[in-house]
């Protein structure tokens, strides 16, 4: 007679016995600067990512954690201080957003990250334009109380409550 055998634990999911600090150094290429270089998966904007508390996260930020420090409350987010405008023009390409070392982040504002003496020249320009923009594209000021800033972006308040108000509307009146 043959028996079938039914294999319950997810194929991507494998339990090693190792610590995520184990996990996460056992990534790690120390570069002659002190930088931990990422040697694991890298997402679309050049930073680490790491698998730690059932999600994906930036390398930098779960070895922040890892390493028993608190991630900071917004506004404040982690700045790579191991960044160089002078040597490094910044964007997708810079190495340091690969670099996971805690001794090599701080907590900073996006102002402060993105300022003239940390960015290079067209970062610069692209920040200030950005910020040049007073208004939605429908017109609504974005002021304090306008303005819902979601993954590094700012949205108009007034014009995300029209198109939930839309998404309700139009959801009650689909056929069941």
């Amino acid at each position: 007679m043959n028996q079938i055998t039914l294999d319950l634990q997810p194929a991507n999911l494998v339990y090693t016995g190792r610590s995520d600090i184990d996990r996460l150094l056992s990534k790690r290429e120390i570069l002659p600067n002190g930088c931990w270089r990422f040697t694991g998966c890298l997402d679309e904007s050049g930073y680490g990512m790491f698998r730690f508390r059932g999600m994906a996260w930036r390398a930098h930020r779960a070895s922040w954690v890892l390493h028993g420090k608190e991630l900071p409350a917004p506004p404040l987010e982690l700045d790579h201080t191991c960044h160089n405008p002078e040597t490094c023009k910044g964007g997708i390409t810079c190495p340091h957003r690969a670099c996971f070392n805690p001794e090599h982040c701080n907590p900073a504002t996006r102002r402060q990250t993105t300022s003239p003496s940390r960015s290079c020249s067209s970062t610069i320009a692209a920040v200030a334009a950005h910020r040049a923009i007073t208004h939605c594209p429908s017109g609504h000021a974005y002021d304090a109380k306008n303005t819902l800033f979601y993954r590094e972006r700012r949205y108009c308040r007034t014009c995300q409550n029209i198109r939930s108000a839309a998404r309700s509307i139009s959801s009650r009146e689909r056929p069941a």
